[in-house]
């Protein structure tokens, strides 16, 4: 599962109010290079691996919400919208031709995060992802 795919989930289903946010997608682990007042921070973190005989992967992504210097309650909403909207796929979602069958928290919701260096505050959640692994079943 590849970020790309992560990041077209959200977008594809993330409520349309969101649409002239001006939202900014970054592959971590790493901060985005650029000044931004929203962002969602997406990070591969590993998982599970194979399941079923080989026919499911378990990939897990940690998706952490930045928002600029006073935007608490506005990236408190943003993380719990992408936390709504990865959790109400339900099962067997296709996005970019990978068959997503289910995706759950790795614990709880989106919690607050202590603020960064440039007071930027700061939300996290992990998510497991349970897809067709693309394999021939073991």
């Amino acid at each position: 599962m590849k970020f790309t795919t992560l990041e077209n989930v959200i977008k594809e289903n993330l409520p349309s109010t969101w649409d002239d946010k001006g939202v900014y997608y970054y592959p971590g682990p790493n901060d985005p290079d650029q000044p931004v007042d929203l962002c969602a921070v997406l990070t591969i973190d590993g998982g599970l691996g194979l399941q079923l005989d080989g026919v499911l992967d378990n990939v897990s992504w940690q998706v952490r919400v930045l928002g600029a210097q006073n935007l608490y309650q506005l990236t408190e909403d943003l993380a719990n919208d992408i936390d709504k909207t990865l959790l109400s796929l339900g099962t067997h979602t296709t996005t970019d031709g990978l068959r997503v069958v289910s995706i759950y928290r790795v614990g709880g919701p989106p919690a607050h995060l202590d603020y960064d260096d440039a007071e930027r505050t700061q939300f996290v959640c992990s998510y497991f992802f349970d897809v067709e692994s693309g394999l021939p079943p073991i």
